[in-house]
């Protein structure tokens, strides 16, 4: 096991770098925001006080939990390849809140004109050095070690899952590693070319969109399954840009950290091939549900019928529609996550042993719109304590990487088909998470400022900073947007009894 460790100037200097990106994220925000309504605009100074205060408040509590996350994020975007003993851990942790903090201080004043505040802590008022991370054991510098493709894949993914990276994404990135190694076959890592990359990344674009699914392609050599694609009659659907980013983004990941370990020499050769604007182009592939939908599907007989369980199977696709969660979010909430602040009941979205979140980003305090009050989720709420549940819908049982969605995504797309409620030819896909397009659609629509509509759908934002949305967010200005949705459909049929 190894034992070199990152020194306490190293520590700091990873603390100096965590501040950099924080304050460099806000600077990028703040360059998005043009509040002509002074309405809007009181209300965000109103929102960047109180995170100013809750990020001091933060790391007054030495508040570890807000810690880690802050730390995680830097370790997994620096890909520091030493190990970081429990002293030295805890000494980030702590600076990563004095960061924090001196940041959101920063992001106050400069959204009020004030560009030249000083910066009281003195650890960050020295400019931030890259890292400078022990090197690996083994070779001298001079020389790229000769390993192969597969060993460097091999060490790349164990290096993945000492980080803590969810299983789910382990197993993605070696469903891509799986592709990529057959298209390169036996060769060592330090001889992979761009045009390589290249010529994988149009491979991609011919793949099949249920080559993991679908018998004919299983234990088939990529060139393999694009063959017998080609044979197929219809013709399959090819990945999306959206699937075919996410290989690409795993390529790049994998030489990034190559490239540190000085495994590789040069440029990333996977980088600058990710098109996300046609990923954007393609992704509104899903609509939200038109009001007749609506109705059509909450008088289905889980809904409308003559016994009608208030569980999961009722209660999870209104809170996509009213509160905006995606499904797992939905799946996993616990009865201690529901909760008033200020009198105002909320639905806590967390990172919890029941289940993971899709972003760091998704953490956020939803409130609950009053007509789920009125079909009976706090009763529900109240019932599962009684009874002593600790989740809300213990008959959800759980499949694949911890969740509890997995075999209620595949139950909601079966009724819906029954129901008969499919696009018609040439319009985008009508699916659950549709249910949570309804909601955002309605926010914008209805002049919803952007920075509300992102704390109340928590939406991915490509920031360090965004971790706790709900620590210092108004939580009256949330509930009064999601208050004033309504979907001009009859669902009295729904009020509890």
């Amino acid at each position: 096991m190894a034992t070199e460790a990152l020194s306490r100037a190293q520590i700091d200097e990873l603390a100096r770098k965590l501040f950099s990106y924080l304050t460099e994220d806000d600077e990028r925000a703040h360059l998005n925001l043009h509040p002509e309504d002074p309405a809007e605009r009181e209300a965000i100074e109103k929102h960047l006080a109180r995170d100013a205060a809750g990020r001091l408040e933060l790391l007054r509590l030495n508040d570890l939990e807000t810690a880690r996350e802050l730390v995680e994020q830097l370790l997994e975007k620096e890909q520091v390849p030493v190990p970081i003993g429990p002293n030295e851990y805890w000494r980030l942790c702590q600076l990563a809140l004095r960061a924090y903090a001196e940041a959101g201080r920063q992001r106050e004043a400069k959204f009020a004109g004030n560009f030249g505040l000083p910066i009281q802590d003195k650890l960050f008022q020295m400019s931030a050095p890259s890292v400078a991370t022990a090197p690996p054991s083994g070779p001298a510098q001079d020389q790229v070690p000769n390993i192969s493709l597969d060993e460097a894949i091999r060490l790349h993914v164990a290096d993945m899952s000492r980080r803590g990276w969810r299983e789910g994404t382990v197993r993605q990135v070696n469903a891509t590693f799986r592709l990529f190694k057959d298209h390169m076959g036996k060769t060592a890592i330090a001889k992979v070319e761009r045009r390589n990359v290249a010529s994988f990344d149009n491979k991609l674009g011919e793949l099949p969109s249920d080559n993991g699914q679908n018998r004919a392609y299983r234990g088939k050599a990529l060139d393999e399954v694009l063959a017998i694609a080609d044979k197929m009659s219809p013709a399959p659907d090819r990945i999306k840009q959206k699937t075919r980013n996410r290989h690409l983004s795993a390529i790049s990941g994998l030489f990034t950290w190559s490239i540190k370990q000085g495994l590789y020499e040069g440029g990333n050769p996977a980088e600058g091939f990710i098109d996300k604007k046609k990923a954007d182009e393609t992704s509104n592939s899903r609509r939200p549900w038109r009001p007749d939908e609506i109705k059509a599907l909450l008088n289905a007989p889980i809904w409308r019928g003559r016994s009608v369980e208030r569980r999961g199977r009722f209660f999870v696709p209104l809170l996509s529609l009213y509160g905006g969660l995606r499904l797992e979010e939905a799946c996993k909430l616990m009865t201690d996550e529901i909760y008033q602040i200020d009198g105002i009941w909320v639905m806590d979205i967390k990172f919890s042993s029941e289940g993971p979140l899709k972003h760091k980003s998704s953490v956020r305090k939803v409130p609950i719109h009053p007509h789920l009050v009125e079909f009976g989720f706090l009763n529900h709420v109240e019932k599962m304590r009684v009874e002593g549940q600790t989740v809300l819908w213990p008959e959800l049982r759980k499949g694949g990487d911890n969740r509890r969605s997995v075999y209620f995504t595949k139950w909601f797309g079966r009724y819906r088909e029954k129901l008969g409620l499919r696009p018609a030819p040439g319009e985008p896909e009508l699916v659950f998470h549709s249910l949570r397009h309804n909601l955002g659609h309605a926010l914008t629509s209805i002049g919803t400022p952007t920075i509300i509509v992102e704390n109340i759908m928590g939406h991915a934002q490509q920031s360090i900073s965004v971790v706790v949305y709900g620590t210092s967010v108004d939580i009256g200005i949330l509930n009064e947007a999601i208050c004033k949705i309504d979907y001009r459909v009859d669902l009295s049929h729904l009020r509890a009894q």
